[in-house]
C-alpha cells in the first residue's frame, strides 16, 4: 500500500511524494480547472479560417448552387415551353401546307383527267385539221397542173374555192399564233421559274419567301 500511494518525486534527495485519494466532494481540498481549447479552435460563424465560419461558408456555397442550379432548371423549362410551343406551329404549319399540297395535287390530278379526253379530241381535230390543208393543198396543185399544162381552165373555180378556203383556213391560224405568241412565253417563264424554285430549298426559300 505504501508503494501504491507514494512515487518519488523525481528529486536528487530521492524522497517520496505523497498522493491523496482524498475526493472533493467529501474533502475541502482545492478543484483545479483545465480551460478549453475546443471554442478557440472551431470559432464561431464570424471568425474566417475556424471550422464554424469554414463550415458555415462551405453549406452556403452549396445552398448557393442549389438555388442557381433551381433557377436554372427553371428558366430551362420556361424555354422548352416556347420551344415546344414554338415547335407545334411549326408541325402545324407544316401539316398545314402538306394538306395544301395534297389538295393541290389531288385538283391537277382531276383536272387532268377531266381535260385528258378533252386533249384526245383536240388531238384528233388538229389531225383532220392538217390532213384536210394537206388534201386542199394537193388538189388545188393538181387543179393549177390541169390548167397550166392540160389547158382545163373550168379547174379556175375549184381553185378559186381552194384558195378560199386556204385563205379563210390562214386567217384562222394567225390568230392562234397570235394568242399563242402571247401565252407561251407566259407559259416557258412560269415552268422556268417553278423549275428553278423547287431545284433546292434555298431557291425555294429566295422565290418563295411570302409563304
Amino acid at each position: 500500500m505504501d508503494d501504491i500511494s507514494s512515487i518519488p518525486d523525481g528529486t536528487s534527495n530521492g524522497t517520496w511524494t505523497t498522493l491523496s485519494y482524498d475526493s472533493p466532494l467529501n474533502t475541502g481540498a482545492n478543484i483545479g480547472t483545465l480551460p478549453s481549447l475546443i471554442p478557440t479552435e472551431i470559432g464561431d460563424f464570424s471568425t474566417s479560417g475556424k471550422a464554424i465560419y469554414d463550415s458555415q461558408q462551405a453549406l452556403q456555397g452549396v445552398q448557393d448552387g442549389i438555388i442557381s442550379i433551381t433557377d436554372n432548371v427553371g428558366s430551362f423549362q420556361s424555354g422548352i415551353s416556347g420551344f415546344s410551343g414554338t415547335l407545334s406551329d411549326l408541325v402545324t404549319r407544316v401539316n398545314d401546307l402538306s394538306k395544301t399540297l395534297e389538295d393541290l395535287d389531288s385538283s391537277f390530278s382531276s383536272t387532268y383527267s377531266s381535260i385528258n379526253p378533252v386533249l384526245e379530241a383536240v388531238k384528233s381535230v388538229l389531225t383532220a385539221f392538217f390532213a384536210i390543208l394537206i388534201a386542199f393543198s394537193i388538189i388545188g396543185a393538181l387543179g393549177t397542173i390541169l390548167i397550166a399544162f392540160l389547158k382545163f381552165y373550168k379547174c379556175r373555180y375549184l381553185i378559186y374555192f381552194i384558195c378560199f378556203i386556204l385563205f379563210i383556213i390562214s386567217i384562222a391560224c394567225l390568230l392562234v399564233a397570235s394568242v399563242m405568241s402571247i401565252f407561251t412565253p407566259l407559259v416557258y417563264f412560269t415552268c422556268d421559274f417553278l423549275q428553278t424554285s423547287i431545284s433546292s430549298s434555298d431557291s425555294f426559300n429566295s422565290n418563295f419567301y411570302i409563304i
